[in-house]
């Protein structure tokens, strides 16, 4: 045997770790411990990593494999259910935009007091300031007179083409 190997290693650190060590290890080799260089070393160490151990925090415990799964599963649910509702929410932002628009131009359109209010409004500001609305192309009034419908259908496909593109650049995947 050299100095740097005992065959008493392995039950000097065996009676440590199992915290038999010194009041329960057997009487020989706690005798035999104090009297040799290699297993004084193993117990000093292996003492002190005992001690710090037990000094030490308790290591967290993860938590039960049924708990983690059902967290989970209700976690899937509450995104599922938010990702569902979107299209929803989109579809009532939408409606609520096209009524007001609606009912703001039929107020404008049928409310005589509101007509006579704005042009009163623009007579002062004309007679203020020298404004003169531009003179729109012949052509163009025509046009819009002939096909109103198909600008208007225009216009509210683009806001809904607007909103679905808002939508879609907003959205979380």
């Amino acid at each position: 045997m050299t100095a740097r190997e005992c065959v008493h290693e392995a039950d000097v650190l065996t009676a440590i770790s199992t915290r038999r060590w010194p009041d329960r290890a057997p009487a020989d080799l706690v005798a035999h411990a104090a009297g040799c260089a290699v297993c004084a070393d193993v117990l000093a160490v292996a003492s002190a990593f005992e001690d710090e151990s037990e000094q030490a925090p308790p290591m967290p415990r993860p938590p039960d494999a049924t708990v983690v799964w059902l967290r989970a599963q209700m976690r899937a649910r509450v995104e599922a259910e938010r990702l569902a509702a979107r299209p929803i929410t989109v579809a009532q932002a939408i409606g609520l935009a096209t009524g007001v628009g609606v009912m703001g131009a039929v107020f404008g359109a049928s409310a005589t007091w509101f007509q006579s209010g704005l042009g009163t409004a623009w007579s002062t500001v004309k007679s203020v300031a020298s404004i003169q609305p531009p003179a729109l192309p012949p052509a163009l009034v025509s046009l819009v007179a002939t096909h109103g419908l198909f600008f208007f259908g225009a216009i509210v496909g683009g806001l809904a083409l607007a909103s679905l593109a808002v939508f879609l650049t907003l959205r979380e995947e």
